[in-house]
């Protein structure tokens, strides 16, 4: 008898019980555009799986499900940030913008789901929330912005950091405390960030900026030498390390006590640096060939592992005793190092025309995440190839996406995209290890695993959550 009702007790509460491990994630895929060149350029999930996108428009407005977004200037973009909820439902969309070109390029979201975004704006002023932000350069050139909102979209401060020439926002992160920490470039003289004056020492300078959680600038470094460097990613650890990627064209760049040479002459090589959490620059490594390189992404994996991605125009390009032979114009390399800079390994991956890398991330198992476009008839990753659009009579552009293990191997690789011309911009995985995705597309259509949007004009920007595994044939 005790033995029946122990058995009734288990089958109670094997049938009460929530069954997560039986449940599916859900996929969706949503668009926003007009009639003219729009595009979501960057993407982040919080605690809750909800994914927050941003991006760019052309048109004169611009529609995201029912909601309208108008643009401000008639002779340049505008920028938004949506919220969308794990299961797709757009939440709430703003966008924001000047008179003239307004742009944002990076967007993340820290521990308690604050929202920070990054970019430069053109325009004489523009308006975020109740705080503007008056342009402190010359007529027509760009000025760094930075901006934290809550969950829901309210803004909760913003800065810009101060020059007279052209400078950039490229990339922002947050650490586990919620400080928040940017990257670019500036070609203007000097670059103040509140009380901080960097001094170019060239053409192009990198920097690297740290603020509180309040908006208060806690340190800024800058980094460059005779030449043009730039910034284009950023990430931190569990202990608030510091990584950047970017490329330099100086004959040499010297980072802390470390001397990088440039590979070429006239052309750029890509780096990488540590810092720990007060600035102090740890540690340097460069890449490069005869012609130009950049790295365009990074992530740190959880042991605290850096993987960078990037693109080399080199006719090889060489990492230790490997060496990877460009087979057409732009092909792709990754490279992972240990937490010390220690090599671990590299992969390249490219065909007979352009190919990139946009975004790459990483899960809590060390795969990581490869996305961005090819241009070529075919890339292949280990054994998996795939076939671009063949297209004679206009430039075309595919998207890829391809997942590798923690010590390289290829687990799998997919086209995706509508076989005219359309980009990767972001990638990021959720609580559930669900795939999160955005870019832009030219085509009629895109469809991501049976989630199909449409173009509304020239290019649209796409937001899409897919499934981490390949899809069945």
């Amino acid at each position: 008898m005790n033995q029946l009702l122990l058995l009734i007790v288990i089958l109670l509460f094997i049938q009460l019980s929530p069954t997560y491990s039986q449940s599916s994630p859900s996929t969706w895929a949503k668009s926003i555009g007009g009639e003219l060149y729009d595009e979501t350029s960057c993407i982040a999930t919080d605690r809750q799986g909800n994914v927050f996108t941003a991006g760019n428009f052309q048109s004169i407005s611009v529609v995201a499900e029912q909601i309208r977004l108008t643009n401000t200037g008639k002779s340049g973009s505008d920028f938004f940030i949506s919220k969308y909820s794990s299961a797709g439902e757009l939440l709430w969309t703003k966008s924001f913008g000047g008179t003239l070109a307004d742009n944002l390029h990076s967007i993340a979201v820290d521990y308690i789901g604050n929202i920070l975004v990054i970019g430069e704006f053109y325009s004489p002023k523009i308006m975020l929330g109740t705080i503007e932000l008056i342009n402190s350069g010359k007529s027509g050139s760009p000025e760094i912005f930075l901006a934290k909102l809550t969950t829901d979209g309210t803004i909760l401060w913003a800065k810009s950091a101060k020059g007279n020439g052209f400078d950039e926002g490229r990339a922002i992160t947050t650490d586990s405390i919620g400080n928040i920490i940017c990257t670019g470039w500036y070609q203007s003289p000097t670059l103040s960030f509140d009380k901080i004056t960097l001094k170019n020492n060239g053409l192009r300078d990198v920097y690297v900026a740290k603020y509180s959680p309040l908006g208060e600038v806690m340190w800024a470094q800058g980094l460059g030498a005779e030449s043009s460097e730039s910034g284009s990613a950023i990430a931190t650890d569990s202990a608030g390390n510091i990584v950047v990627a970017g490329d330099f064209r100086s004959p040499k760049l010297t980072i802390g006590i470390a001397i990088l040479p440039n590979s070429s002459k006239d052309n750029s090589d890509a780096f990488v640096a540590k810092l720990d959490a007060k600035g102090k620059f740890l540690w340097a490594k460069s890449m490069g060939g005869n012609l130009g390189d950049a790295a365009t992404c990074l992530t740190i994996d959880h042991q605290g592992n850096v993987i960078v991605g990037g693109f080399f125009a080199s006719s090889v390009l060489r990492f230790k005793s490997i060496t990877f032979a460009n087979q057409g114009n732009y092909d792709v390399f990754i490279v992972k190092y240990n937490p010390s800079g220690t090599f671990l390994w590299a992969k390249s991956y490219g065909g007979d025309e352009l190919d990139n890398i946009n975004s790459i991330s990483s899960d809590s198992e060390g795969n990581i995440y490869c996305f961005g476009g090819f241009g070529s008839h075919k890339i292949t990753f280990g054994d998996i190839s795939l076939i671009g659009t063949q297209a004679a009579s206009y430039v075309h552009n595919d998207i890829y996406l391809a997942k590798y293990t923690s010590t390289g191997g290829v687990e799998l690789a997919r086209k995706l995209g509508g076989g005219i011309f359309d980009d990767a911009s972001g990638i990021t995985l959720d609580f559930t290890n669900s795939i999160c995705i955005s870019g832009r597309f030219n085509s009629p259509f895109v469809e991501i695993d049976g989630n199909k949007v449409t173009t509304k004009g020239e290019h649209d920007g796409f937001v899409a959550k897919m499934l981490n595994q390949a899809p069945k044939k």
